[in-house]
């Protein structure tokens, strides 16, 4: 009893440091970046006014729909929105955690509550919980579509799936990606009833692939039990066909801005953004990549990806106009300070990347259902993305995270402590540094 006590008051402290962090940034601005077209379209739905639409908004409005539950119509009560998500994904982080690992007593819990603490304060995730921005709600849509669908409880999995949806296109290749691993485990049951599918291969799955292709009565049987069982994730991406087919793209709004680019690169940015925020992943997996470096076969391996990388580094290299001329963005700074500044420095990180990319080969656990339809929905999330954001890699790692096998407590620990300063820096900047713009009246600050 006292152990599970221990979690809510880490949730306690959690949710008290964040107000106080919530009330001082209200205090130095009332008007973060694209906040201003997000707080006032939130303010019109908040007041009822569902007709009117900010044209520069790209996203569908789920954020605002969470406007309806708030008291009073406020700047501060919507910043409070992100806010409350934040912790509730405090809560839903721990619980799938618990569900995923093997060890369930005491100390199984607290590695857990560790994980928990470290991925729920990841800085560039941590910080939206302060503005009004769809990230963190976002967040919190897929993690409970996650939580219900390992619960086996996938009509209640998909309305959070819609609801995802609607907070930002692009969680449909979640959605797609659960009920895709959902399909295929259970046609691989279908082959293999005593498979555990944590082991399961890529050669099973072929096997079981052309089984039911060969076999017209078990196929059939697979398409009714999945239409029986799965209708609701079905029902989703048939609303996001006809969106997609009625809208002409992805993107509502500003559709000249955030064209469907094939950016490559970004699975380059994002294996450096693992590095950067997962030390839990990677310090105790250099040993075992420089051993592997013996290896004539992983030598060759790794000389055809990095000719591979070069070549995506030289013809598939975007760069966005807003991040050349937005000075409000961490990203801003990397890029004309490192990779806009010395082309060849894009070059030099190539073995930072190929490290990267088998850090999270290694971390990737799950059936193969699920490390199949991950990378699917990774490269789907951001490759199609002309811009470089952070922002897009939140969720491709935190579902990395979550369904890691290996935790080391000192180490997730040491993350945690790594996370907690990088917060305490981030915040620092966003309170001293102000950047003066000629379309905003008060002073602006640098964030994620």
């Amino acid at each position: 009893m006292e152990r599970s006590w221990f979690k809510y008051r880490i949730l306690l402290i959690y949710t008290i440091i964040s107000v106080v962090i919530l009330n001082g940034i209200y205090d130095v601005s009332k008007s973060v970046i694209d906040e201003l077209f997000h707080v006032e379209q939130g303010l019109n739905y908040c007041y009822g006014f569902f007709q009117e639409w900010n044209p520069k908004i790209t996203t569908l409005p789920g954020l605002y729909l969470l406007t309806l539950l708030t008291p009073r119509c406020s700047l501060y009560n919507l910043r409070m929105i992100p806010l409350v998500c934040s912790v509730i994904n405090f809560y839903l982080i721990y619980g799938i955690r618990l569900m995923l690992i093997d060890d369930k007593n005491d100390r199984g819990r607290l590695k857990v509550l560790i994980d928990t603490m470290s991925i729920a304060t990841l800085p560039p995730l941590y910080f939206f919980s302060f503005v009004y921005y769809t990230d963190v709600p976002s967040m919190t849509s897929i993690l409970l579509t996650f939580y219900f669908a390992l619960k086996e409880k996938y009509q209640l999995s998909s309305i959070f799936g819609l609801f995802s949806f609607l907070m930002r296109q692009t969680n449909i290749v979640w959605v797609a990606g659960i009920f895709g691993t959902s399909v295929i485990n259970d046609m691989m049951k279908e082959i293999y009833p005593k498979i555990k599918l944590e082991e399961s291969t890529f050669s099973q799955l072929l096997f079981s692939i052309k089984t039911h292709l060969k076999q017209p009565r078990m196929l059939f049987k697979l398409i009714g039990q999945t239409i029986k069982k799965y209708y609701g994730y079905i029902l989703v991406i048939i609303k996001f066909l006809i969106f997609l087919v009625k809208n002409g793209s992805l993107v509502v709004g500003d559709k000249t801005a955030h064209p469907a680019t094939l950016h490559l690169s970004q699975a380059l940015y994002f294996s450096l953004f693992t590095l950067i925020f997962g030390f839990s992943l990677w310090f105790h997996n250099i040993w075992s990549f420089i051993k592997q470096i013996r290896n004539k076969r992983f030598v060759i391996s790794i000389i055809s990806i990095a000719i591979l990388m070069a070549l995506i580094i030289r013809y598939n290299t975007i760069v966005h106009p807003y991040l050349l001329a937005d000075n409000r963005h961490y990203t801003f700074y990397v890029w004309n300070r490192l990779y806009g500044r010395n082309e060849y420095m894009r070059y030099l990180l190539i073995p930072v990347y190929i490290f990267g990319m088998y850090v999270i080969c290694k971390s990737l656990h799950g059936s193969i259902g699920f490390k199949l339809f991950y990378i699917i929905s990774t490269l789907l999330t951001f490759c199609l993305q002309g811009l470089v954001e952070v922002r897009y890699f939140l969720i491709p790692f935190v579902i990395l995270r979550l369904f890691r096998k290996d935790v080391v407590k000192k180490w997730t620990f040491i993350e945690f402590l790594i996370n907690v300063f990088l917060n305490y820096v981030t915040i620092k900047i966003f309170h001293t540094i102000q950047i003066k713009w000629p379309d905003f009246d008060e002073p602006q600050r640098i964030i994620w």
